[in-house]
């Protein structure tokens, strides 16, 4: 007899045994110095990228996982020189493909073979072009955002948000959407990253003003339009039938459904967790089955959800389905190395405790 009830853990499990997402960093070569960067990349260095063979046995690996999805970054990904052919390949083996770029390289032969392309947009002129250390980066930028609103891929802008640049985001948001068709907006506070550039004197500063003047700006973007990311869905949206809704997935995809690969094949769970603790195993050398079900990278943020390591403040929480206790890397412990029984502390900044 088939069981018709499960448990929220063994949903949870059927849900988890088949990721969705891959992220491919297909080069850790960059031609911008972005000062938030969580890899730490830029033009002073140099890597050697993997085969394109290499990357075809990797994503031959992800389909037998059950991933549908290849979202190729890098460092800046169109500088490795088999992508569009790999891209290519990809899709015709049944993959949706999507691509993240700066946008300082010429679009044009890789446009017709995606399903989205996510353009880093991180001011208007030399606001952005101060953020990510390269002159004129912004003029190429805004061509290749123009060449791609004429088609019929679909067009997403990140930005990410440093003391720099925080008055622009609907400066940005406005000037794109005037400029021809954008899909998604996703404008984000830059995480101090444990493992890429460290840039606390250009962070935001994040305190109850700021987090309210940052939500009264998120409301002036059409709400089909915006993208939150890194936990803040949680703290943003407060409606509770939002919340009250079976079969509820964490925000965090993290050793859930999504996994990331980096230039060398090292497997993680999230950009901001990538220390040697957080490897769950190499996909050239290994097997995606195991590395999947046990790499040790994965299995902190499971067990945060299936054992229920969370704060007692989050317990009774309606949120705590969806939030699990909100993004580690923005958790009180996550600079000191902690990861369980803390919780976002945007969460009390902002308010969003959602009692029954």
């Amino acid at each position: 007899m088939i069981k018709s009830v499960f448990s929220q853990q063994e949903l949870l499990c059927l849900a988890w045994q088949k990721p969705v997402m891959t992220q491919l960093e297909v080069t850790a070569n960059c031609n911008q110095r972005c000062c938030f960067c969580f890899n730490g990349c830029g033009p002073s260095c140099s890597h050697q990228d993997l085969p394109i063979e290499v990357w075809k046995k990797i994503i031959g690996k992800l389909k037998n996982l059950g991933v549908t999805r290849l979202d190729f970054t890098g460092g800046e990904p169109l500088l490795y020189q088999p992508l569009a052919t790999l891209i290519d390949w990809a899709n015709a083996e049944g993959f949706e493909t999507s691509l993240n770029t700066n946008g300082t390289i010429e679009v044009r032969q890789v446009l017709p073979l995606l399903n989205q392309i996510i353009f880093s947009v991180h001011g208007l002129n030399q606001v952005h072009d101060q953020v990510v250390g390269r002159k004129g980066a912004f003029d190429l930028l805004e061509k290749n955002i123009a060449l791609a609103q004429t088609t019929s891929t679909k067009v997403i802008l990140n930005m990410f948000l440093v003391q720099a640049n925080y008055e622009q985001l609907l400066s940005v948001w406005r000037y794109f959407n005037a400029l021809g068709r954008v899909d998604q907006y996703a404008p984000a506070f830059a995480i101090q990253s444990l493992f890429g550039n460290n840039y606390r004197l250009l962070a935001c500063e994040v305190t109850p003003e700021l987090l309210e003047d940052y939500q009264s700006k998120l409301k002036e973007i059409p709400s089909e339009k915006l993208v939150l990311k890194h936990g803040f869905q949680s703290i943003y949206i407060n409606d509770r039938a939002y919340y009250d809704r079976p079969l509820l997935l964490p925000n965090c995809a993290a050793g859930k459904y999504k996994l990331i690969i980096d230039a060398s094949g090292d497997v993680y769970p999230c950009n901001f967790f990538r220390g040697e603790a957080y490897c769950c195993g190499n996909m050239i050398h290994g097997d995606e089955q195991e590395i999947w079900a046990n790499g040790a990278g994965f299995q902190p943020f499971r067990k945060l959800v299936l054992e229920n390591r969370l704060p007692e403040k989050c317990q009774d929480c309606l949120k705590k389905a969806r939030c699990q206790s909100g993004c580690r890397a923005w958790s009180e412990v996550y600079k000191q190395g902690g990861f369980y029984h803390a919780c976002d502390f945007r969460c009390e900044l902002g308010s969003a405790y959602l009692g029954s």
